[in-house]
């Protein structure tokens, strides 16, 4: 066989077989196959152009598939065909020795289900080609690594990428979200990305590309595939200049041989991340690179954009295939979902493992139960999620068994247990604010803050058991008897929980755990001892409303619009227009109390004007604007919103704990917040309402601002509503 002659044949995971029919490739395996180019151009990635076409001869059904560069002469061709039969082949190029080429092989069955698509039955969801339900059980993880050692705590050389896909495989995750894509952030415009073979590009020049790079990347996706999980795959960032340094046609090139190289294994398409960042023409370049995906790849693998908020607004589009979002707005998800799509929030938090603190990214955090809580508000609305690590392998292995990471394999277990695929948003089944039910024989209550709810079962049929899911520790406790009716239970304390009514097996036996011991809050009664540090009766003498705390005078407040205020008959103040009430003079000395102490409480005493204030609206706070402070207690709607400047906190207080259960709406309330130096407490009328678990070890670097009620010292997040007592106290 003379020189462009030559062909090599490699069968990926198949058996080889002789004969006239060619080898045998089992179904939905990959068939590959090298050609050797004769032309001999200066740039073989740039000049040849290599497709063939694949047919299937029973059905006579083809299927387009582009070859690619493999470095030297040769270029390659992958394919997986879907059917068993007879397949064949004919090339077309530019180029003499691979134009006009011929062959074929024989599929057979396989025990694979096919690769992932969006479920026709089911079009919120996800399937395999056979239509077996896929569960979307998502873990961040890129093969196109920006370091490749395996020597250091930030490296990811191919036997540390290899036991990272061998655990996530192993604790039921189904989906490797790249979050990295092959011109990576920040490492390709660093001139870092690289792997085993180099850098993706030789000295990082679009048009030079390095074949030696992805034969290291195929080493990895191979091993996803063979470890049964799905690869995501992306082309990068446009906030890395992409699109003025790299440039369209390039791009594009880059784009099609992605496609090319991969399209034969069981990926999704993710083509862009935080699309938006391009700008004006965000939609109109999305789209360009959306319908290219559709035309170029023969297997219509599920695609999307990784957006700064959500890719819904896309939605219109034929190839938009399912909706990425980047968000904590939990109700978004059921907004997308009206589209008719699947929905995956693939960015709602990072556990960060660096220890290191991010000032100003809220999403970037070290609280577990965050992680939790927030995967339970997307799955219990019909939504999917994506589990992400900030600096994963800075305490390599430590970081791949977290206390997140067991709080997601147990969400990710139970919903995979369930026909999440048939279950929807019924929230007519229950007042517990989120409710999935198929209508007939399955519901799931999520309860942020525990408490009662309300269940209908009227329309259930068969016999079905009512159980406690307890969202830490993955086990069941007892709900009670199911009745065939309208009925009321309540959760084992404040945390959160997921109500679970299904069917009752043949034979089933209770073995759930009784309720546990209720949750012990801490006494508050400890910290109310001798007098607080500042006690406001909202009393304006003389324009001054005194501090009757130990602190004193130095913290009276004063009003900079007196006539915004009305005297309360009884006491009290009325806030009737926005208003700011001061310190005369920065705080100092109440935040070194606080500093000192780690642990305080607020006691408010308040009404709100009307639930429609937001922002959140300001009660109380200490900060320097609305984006710097120390700490905030705010109002959102009907509830509390509290912001906390912590050393793993955002300079704003941020993320912010709202919790669900309502707070304003329904007149004069008394409440109260406890930091107790790790968790935080809110109190209605002496009565736990709810608890945020691990909210930091210290207060960090908090500094002097003055204290104001009913808005920020700018004036910018006006309250309105009635004052009558406002308490702060530490101990000594």
């Amino acid at each position: 066989m003379g020189h462009g002659r030559r062909m090599l044949v490699t069968l990926l995971l198949a058996s080889a077989a002789g004969g006239s029919e060619g080898p045998t490739v089992p179904c939905c395996r990959v068939f590959e196959e090298a050609l050797e180019a004769t032309s001999a151009p200066r740039s073989p990635y740039l000049d040849i152009e290599f497709a063939a076409t694949f047919t299937h001869t029973q059905s006579g059904r083809t299927f387009e598939v582009e070859g690619f560069w493999d470095g030297g002469d040769v270029f390659r061709l992958r394919f997986a065909p879907m059917v068993a039969g007879g397949w064949t082949y004919a090339t077309t190029s530019n180029d003499p020795g691979l134009d006009g080429r011929t062959g074929s092989f024989q599929c057979v069955p396989s025990g694979s289900r096919g690769h992932i698509q969006v479920d026709p039955a089911h079009p919120c969801h996800f399937s395999y080609g056979d239509g077996t339900p896929f569960y979307w059980a998502g873990v961040t993880l890129t093969p196109f690594g920006r370091d490749y050692s395996d020597d250091d705590d930030t490296g990811m050389g191919f036997e540390r990428y290899k036991a990272i896909v061998d655990t996530r495989a192993e604790q039921g995750f189904t989906v490797l979200y790249g979050m990295g894509d092959l011109f990576e952030k920040p490492g390709f415009s660093k001139r870092t990305q690289r792997n085993e073979g180099g850098p993706p590009f030789h000295d990082y020049d679009p048009a030079r590309l390095n074949p030696a790079f992805f034969q290291g990347v195929d080493r990895r996706v191979k091993h996803v595939m063979s470890s049964g999980l799905v690869q995501c795959i992306g082309l990068g960032w446009p906030d890395q200049g992409i699109w003025e340094r790299i440039g369209e046609d390039a791009l594009e090139r880059a784009w099609r041989y992605l496609i090319a190289r991969y399209a034969a294994y069981d990926v999704c398409w993710v083509i862009f991340g935080e699309y938006e960042e391009f700008g004006l023409n965000a939609d109109a370049i999305a789209d360009q690179f959306g319908r290219l995906t559709r035309r170029r790849d023969a297997y219509q693998h599920p695609i999307s954009v990784h957006s700064t908020s959500s890719s819904a607004r896309l939605a219109k589009h034929e190839w938009l295939d399912f909706t990425i979002q980047q968000s904590r707005d939990w109700p978004l998800v059921s907004g997308d979902r009206a589209a008719g799509k699947p929905v995956v929030n693939a960015e709602y938090y990072y556990e960060n493992r660096t220890g290191e603190r991010h000032a100003q990214w809220p999403h970037i955090i070290t609280n577990p139960h965050l992680i939790r809580t927030g995967a339970w508000e997307i799955l219990s609305r019909g939504g999917y999620f994506v589990y992400e690590i900030w600096g994963a392998t800075r305490d390599w292995p430590h970081h791949l068994r977290t206390e997140a990471a067991a709080y997601v394999m147990h969400a990710n277990d139970l919903m995979r247990r369930l026909p999440y695929s048939r279950l929807e948003p019924r929230p007519n089944l229950s007042d517990a604010g989120v409710c999935l039910s198929d209508g007939r024989r399955y519901l799931l209550c999520y309860l942020p803050c525990g408490g009662e709810a309300a269940v209908d079962l009227r329309h259930f049929t068969g016999p079905m058991r009512m159980r406690w899911f307890d969202t830490r520790a993955g086990a069941f406790y007892r709900a009670g008897p199911c009745a065939p009716q309208a009925s009321r239970v309540e959760a084992p304390d404040v945390r959160d929980w997921v109500l679970l009514a299904d069917p009752q097996p043949a034979g089933w036996r209770d073995e759930s755990l009784p309720f546990p011991p209720a949750y012990d809050a801490p006494d508050v009664s400890v910290l109310r001892e001798g007098r607080p540090l500042i006690d406001y009766d909202f009393e304006l003498n003389d324009g001054v409303i005194a501090n009757h705390g130990t602190l004193g005078s130095p913290l009276h407040l004063a009003p900079d619009e007196p006539g915004h205020l009305r005297r309360l008959e009884g006491g009290g103040l009325e806030v009737v227009e926005p208003v700011t009430l001061k310190t005369n003079q920065d705080a100092a000395a109440l935040v070194a109390r606080l500093v000192q102490a780690n642990r305080f409480l607020i006691e408010l005493d308040i009404e709100a004007a009307k639930v429609e204030q937001d922002g959140p609206a300001r009660i109380v706070t200490l900060s320097k604007d609305p984006g710097v402070r120390d700490f905030t207690v705010g109002q959102a709607g009907a509830r509390l919103a509290f912001r906390l400047r912590t050393s793993t906190s955002t300079d704003n207080g941020l993320p912010e704990w709202i919790p669900e259960t309502p707070l304003f709406g329904a007149g004069r309330v008394r409440f109260a917040i406890l930091f107790d130096g790790t968790n935080g407490y809110v109190f209605k009328d002496e009565r736990l309402l709810a608890i945020q678990q691990d909210v930091s070890r210290d207060l960090g670097d908090w500094a002097s601002y003055p204290l104001c009620v009913a808005n920020e010292a700018d004036g910018a997040r006006p309250w309105l509503g009635k004052l009558w007592r406002l308490r702060v106290w530490a101990p000594p």
